[in-house]
């Protein structure tokens, strides 16, 4: 489905459909991730000032928004599977 790197209009499109996915799990994950890129972007400031914890704070929320990344596209794909059966 590749919805991860289509536009968010396209996203939206495609949400709003007639489909069952991109679903719920998909925007569930679309909107985790935003707030991961958010509390990455404000722990980014704070590096200067807070060092080195600082940075592995925003190392690991990095790693947790790439997983969440992956959740947009898992989730249709889980369901065309479910479908398969």
């Amino acid at each position: 489905m590749a919805l991860l790197n289509s536009t968010l209009t396209n996203y939206l499109e495609k949400l709003a459909g007639k489909s069952p996915a991109p679903g719920g799990g998909s925007a569930s994950a679309l909107a985790a991730a935003m707030g991961a890129s958010l509390i990455e972007m404000s722990a980014s400031y704070s590096l200067k000032r807070s060092g080195k914890e600082m940075k592995k704070a925003v190392t690991a929320i990095k790693k947790i928004r790439k997983q969440l990344e992956k959740q947009i596209d898992a989730d249709g794909i889980a369901y065309a599977n479910y479908r398969k059966k």
